[in-house]
């Protein structure tokens, strides 16, 4: 028996990258970026085509097995790094005990520490961009090459350790909870297996299924993307809810304060919608139903309707709050220009008082 096991980290690292000038400098760097023989069927049209990079094989010693790595840089300003693990397991058994194992390693978490800190110094010397690591998504898929039959006794077994492999259980679920795990499973022929699930899946069949694991990428990317968004957002209109609740003489003696923050509230809500219209139009699936399917059930899975919900209601917040600090700024303008011509009416009657008394 063959198996591979997929092991991804997904960044957010920046607002956006230029990919074109990425590409050149990789080469000049004699870096040769990989070409599109992975990972990139003809299904997914992305609008940008991304650029990927191989980094040196490793051997992991605790299993004895070599990791290829590969860096993966999207225009939306998002990285992928995938660590791919080929194994000989002598049973279904075997192989899922060995999987859980690899994925549970924390030498991944290490080793993506040490290749973000590269890629940090790489991006901000080359292409002169200011590099953020905020969230890491992590996912991961476990490929077994082999037809799939879907009767007998020992597919049943199969589809159990399935689903315990799904949860990270190493002991035996409920029916129900059996069930909920391997909600979203698909098959196009009878002989291949996929099941999708919040941070695993598992593909069986003969040959590689890269157009399945792309859509897969794709989705968490957009995880990514979008939990950075709700996350930036909410920390932004905290800090300008708090300007909504000055008292009245802070509010006066702060209004530059508050002009400014108006202008960075209408800047963000602008730079947001933008940033989903491009996250929505970034990649198109064409061409395969089954792949929508998938892609579909993957969306769901990972909870992407219910952030892009979120998304979009923080987006109108900022939009109702832009709205009623304008209104805070043109009133605190309206009373500043009334205080300063009592106190110009002020000055000029105590001018003209003044020399009388001398």
């Amino acid at each position: 028996m063959l198996a591979k096991v997929f092991i991804y980290r997904i960044i957010d690292i920046c607002d956006e990258l230029d990919i074109s000038q990425l590409r050149g400098r990789l080469k000049r760097l004699k870096i040769k970026p990989l070409g599109r023989r992975y990972f990139a069927p003809v299904y997914l049209n992305f609008a940008t085509p991304p650029v990927e990079m191989k980094v040196r094989k490793w051997f992991l010693k605790k299993f004895n097995l070599w990791v290829d790595t590969m860096i993966k840089f999207y225009s939306l300003g998002l990285a992928t790094i995938r660590y791919e693990i080929f194994f000989e397991p002598p049973d279904h058994f075997a192989c899922f005990k060995e999987s859980r194992e690899i994925i549970n390693n924390p030498i991944f978490d290490k080793k993506t520490e040490t290749l973000l800190e590269y890629t940090k110094k790489l991006l901000e010397k080359e292409l002169k961009i200011s590099i953020r690591i905020q969230f890491i998504e992590d996912y991961s898929i476990l490929w077994i090459q082999e037809k799939f039959a879907e009767v007998g006794p020992r597919q049943i077994w199969l589809q159990r350790s399935i689903a315990q492999f799904l949860r990270d259980e190493s002991l035996p679920l409920s029916k129900s909870e059996e069930r909920e795990a391997r909600r979203y499973q698909f098959s196009y022929t009878p002989d291949d297996l996929t099941v999708i699930d919040w941070d695993r899946a598992v593909t069986i069949d003969t040959l590689p299924q890269e157009d399945v694991w792309g859509v897969l990428e794709y989705a968490n990317l957009q995880l990514t993307e979008l939990r950075y968004y709700e996350n930036t957002l909410d920390k932004q209109l905290d800090e300008f809810y708090e300007l909504t609740r000055l008292p009245y003489r802070k509010a006066l003696v702060g209004l530059y304060q508050i002009t400014s923050a108006t202008r960075k509230l209408s800047n963000l809500y602008l730079d947001f919608s933008e940033q989903e219209k491009r996250l929505n139009s970034f990649l198109r699936l064409t061409g395969d139903e089954y792949l929508s399917r998938i892609y579909g059930a993957a969306v769901k899975r990972l909870n992407i309707d219910s952030f892009q919900k979120n998304l979009k209601d923080r987006l109108a917040d900022a939009r109702r709050l832009y709205e009623m600090l304008s209104g805070q700024v043109n009133s605190l303008r309206l009373e500043f220009l009334e205080i300063m011509i009592i106190l110009l009416i002020a000055l000029s009657i105590i001018f003209q008082i003044i020399p009388l008394f001398f």
